[in-house]
């Protein structure tokens, strides 16, 4: 089964929030991970499964449009957020977040996080990453929970509150 990937912001049948080509391009940036996605068959499979895991975060505010499928575009004005797109930092998140499902490693300094090796997919399997132990402990930067979570923490809980004044 192939899966064809759908980014329409607000879209009731949207599944990723970049394109295969979107995430090549984020890649083309990163040495150390470049040739590893140049040789990922199934690639939709994974910038899909990547999108799933970040969607199963709690996030402020609403849906823009309350039957769209995926967590943004937010109901939220903000200097990130504008009404009905979704923000830059998302889709790079979903980018980290691909990396280090991928991997099981953190791209800066290649060390292999224990907590996810053994995790496969195919393109019939779409697990969640957050349904194993989060490792939010994780260090470095690139390709970990902490650059995600960092990525996305203007729209996640207090720390968006606390950013418009409202704590």
């Amino acid at each position: 089964m192939s899966i064809i990937i759908v980014t329409t912001a607000s879209g009731s049948t949207s599944n990723s929030y970049v394109t295969t080509s979107e995430m090549e391009a984020y890649f083309e940036q990163n040495p150390l991970f470049y040739s590893t996605w140049t040789d990922i068959p199934n690639k939709d499979t994974w910038v899909v499964f990547a999108a799933t895991a970040i969607d199963r975060l709690s996030f402020s505010g609403s849906r823009y449009v309350t039957t769209q499928s995926m967590q943004f575009p937010r109901d939220i004005t903000d200097d990130y957020t504008d009404a009905g797109y979704v923000p830059q930092a998302v889709k790079n998140a979903q980018c980290e977040m691909l990396i280090y499902q991928k991997l099981h490693v953190d791209s800066i300094t290649m060390n292999p996080n224990p907590k996810t090796s053994g995790i496969t997919i195919d393109s019939s399997t779409v697990i969640s990453f957050f349904e194993k132990e989060n490792p939010f402990n994780q260090l470095a930067a690139g390709g970990n929970m902490k650059t995600v979570f960092s990525l996305l923490k203007i729209w996640t809980g207090a720390s968006y509150m606390a950013h418009l004044g409202r704590a």
